[in-house]
């Protein structure tokens, strides 16, 4: 699935020409349909001829509502200029394709909305115009398509062009690291908070624990709708929204990020390679508006190198923000001026320290973290694939072994990824993914023991369904994670978890022992805790032989004892000859024989048991 933006200036036709194309009126609020006028994003959806589902964002196109623009555009797949004909360029067109340019979207579409209402000749000036005023940007020689929304006309021609660039664009990437930037937050009666955005980079799932960042409110996903209707599964590229329970709308806001909980960090400050438009230079301590994603925040511009970015040029810089927001690197950020945008570039660095200004170490560091070295094109591949086998790695660099190879090394001795081994494969993985990862199984190993606080561990493969990985790059992947978490048995736990006995638990243990002492193998089924029954049964405390049979340690070494020599002496044993000799009944012993079984101290042989 792909999600499509439109852009151009206000009244050329963007809502109009959407409900063309879908049947569904982009304008939600009463207020935008009175006016005609699009205020905040719109939504609509439909099926291409191929059968590719797309979903549609429709954007304001007024100077005044260009943060609600901002917040839409960014996560798209290809976008929609619309221009009307009668009118041609406008102030807005040309604010919107300098965003578009900035956000380096290299695949769209232009539209010549309002066709009906000029001829032939006109429609030829604005062409020419539009090529012109596209020249050097992102979307340089993009196809341009007349239509009429009153009358349908070139509308088939659109969606079989949209439908034959979305065949070359490549599916969103899925690194198992969902994002959703929250562009609306609302209640339904009934079902409570629902947010929605665009989903980036990894699934969400009914069930999922969500971590709203920066505000660090936690919810779980209760419903998911993607088009109006219920799905078990989101993917990245895809228009959802999201029921949370455990979360109310006054803890969310547009801009706040949802992923799995400990995966995305706060930001409060980063590096950029700052592209400035023509119309103004950057100073350095300028205060601006930055917009990343759907959020916006104040910041203030640090120009690393020299007073000022100047007009139409590139520089580094560092933006101190005033408040936390979450992104990271390879975002884009758009930066503003009251209702001017200035210019934008693309994040390198998160939360890097206050460097000294002017220095030539700093802006060789940030040239390296920014060029597209051998270094940094297997680090992307790692950071695609979250977790990468090396042979796969090798295959895909295209690169020379030796190549390959030495920028592996040299990722590794910045410790820019980490290396994992199981079953003599060589694994890699980043060492933010890795972190991301640890803190994702340190928060469900919490949830987790408040859920099952007599439990010992969480048992592995449920962490591993959690996280998404293969059984084979899971198993490298634990072995490197902090000491913090532990491998015990067959589950994981934090390393300073023991399980907590309530007083409820501990009178119910003392009743159980009162009563094993009384009965003895002849005890009677006991109706206790099932989490309790298992904590005892690991602690070694009891030993559960099924079929309600439950003895103390010491009871249960009697009965091996005693197995064991009438073994010895008679090579054999049956159920009938254990019945007697432990003088129980039929029930008793073959549950009892069934748990030597199990624990390999007996063999049956039909009807026959033998030692082992």
């Amino acid at each position: 699935m792909y999600v499509i933006g439109t852009a151009g200036h206000v009244d050329h036709g963007k809502s109009s020409l959407v409900q063309a194309l879908t049947g569904i009126n982009p304008d939600r609020l009463e207020v935008e349909q009175i006016r005609g006028l699009t205020i905040e994003l719109g939504f609509a959806w439909m099926t291409l001829p191929s059968g590719e589902e797309i979903s549609i964002v429709d954007v304001p196109g007024h100077v005044r509502f260009m943060r609600h623009m901002l917040a839409g555009i960014g996560a798209i797949d290809l976008a929609m200029l619309v221009i009307a004909a009668d009118e041609g360029i406008m102030p807005q067109t040309i604010e919107h394709l300098e965003i578009l340019d900035l956000l380096e979207i290299n695949n769209a579409v232009i539209v010549l909305t309002k066709c009906d209402l000029v001829d032939t000749e006109w429609l030829q000036l604005i062409e020419e115009e539009i090529n012109q005023e596209l020249e050097n940007t992102s979307i340089e020689n993009s196809p341009i398509l007349k239509v009429s929304s009153l009358t349908n006309e070139g509308m088939d021609e659109l969606i079989s062009t949209i439908d034959e660039k979305l065949k070359d664009t490549p599916s969103p990437v899925n690194i198992n690291r969902p994002r959703l930037g929250i562009d609306r937050v609302f209640t339904i009666d009934g079902f409570g908070t629902v947010v929605t955005g665009t989903l980036l980079e990894g699934p969400v799932r009914i069930g999922d624990m969500l971590e709203a960042v920066p505000s660090r409110a936690i919810g779980r996903v209760r419903g998911i709708q993607s088009h109006q209707q219920n799905v078990e599964t989101a993917y990245p590229g895809t228009r959802v929204a999201i029921n949370l329970t455990g979360i109310s709308t006054s803890e969310l806001s547009r801009g706040l990020v949802l992923g799995n909980t400990g995966q995305l960090p706060r930001v409060k400050t980063f590096d950029i390679q700052l592209r400035s438009l023509t119309r103004r230079r950057i100073a350095h301590n300028l205060k601006v508006t930055v917009h990343t994603g759907a959020v916006e925040v104040q910041g203030t511009i640090r120009v690393l190198n020299g007073a000022s970015i100047e007009a139409n040029s590139v520089g580094w810089a560092q933006i101190l923000l005033k408040n936390e927001i979450s992104c990271l690197p390879n975002d884009i950020a758009i930066i503003r001026i009251s209702d001017e945008t200035i210019g934008g570039g693309r994040i390198v660095n998160i939360n890097p320290p206050r460097y000294r200004r002017n220095n030539h170490e700093i802006m060789l560091k940030l040239e390296k973290l920014a060029a597209y070295t051998p270094e940094n094109q297997i680090f992307k591949m790692i950071e695609n694939r979250q977790i990468i086998e090396h042979d796969e790695l090798i295959l895909m660099t295209g690169n020379s072994n030796d190549g390959s190879q030495k920028a592996i090394t040299q990722l590794l001795v910045d410790k820019r990824i980490i290396k994992c081994e199981s079953d003599k494969k060589n694994f890699y993985i980043t060492s933010d993914n890795q972190l991301s990862i640890q803190r994702k199984i340190e928060a469900l190993l919490e949830q987790y023991q408040k859920d099952y606080p007599l439990r010992m561990t969480m048992p592995r493969e449920e962490i591993r369904n959690h996280v998404g990985l293969e059984q084979s790059p899971f198993s490298a992947l634990i072995d490197t994670l902090h000491s913090s978490i532990e491998q015990h048995g067959t589950g994981l736990k934090k390393q300073i978890w023991e399980p907590q006995l309530s007083e409820e638990n501990k009178k119910e243990f003392d009743l159980l022992k009162e009563q094993l002492k009384i009965h003895g193998i002849h005890i009677i089924k006991i109706d206790i805790n099932h989490e309790l029954l298992g904590y005892l049964s690991t602690i070694g405390e009891v030993i559960n032989c099924g079929n309600g049979l439950i003895l103390s340690a010491s009871q249960f070494s009697e009965v091996i004892e005693k197995i064991t020599s009438y073994c010895k002496i008679n090579s054999s044993i049956t159920l009938a000859d254990a019945r007697d000799h432990l003088r129980t009944n039929r029930r008793i012993a073959q549950s009892l024989l069934e748990e030597l079984d199990r624990r390999k101290i007996t063999k049956r042989n039909g009807d026959v048991r033998t030692l082992i």
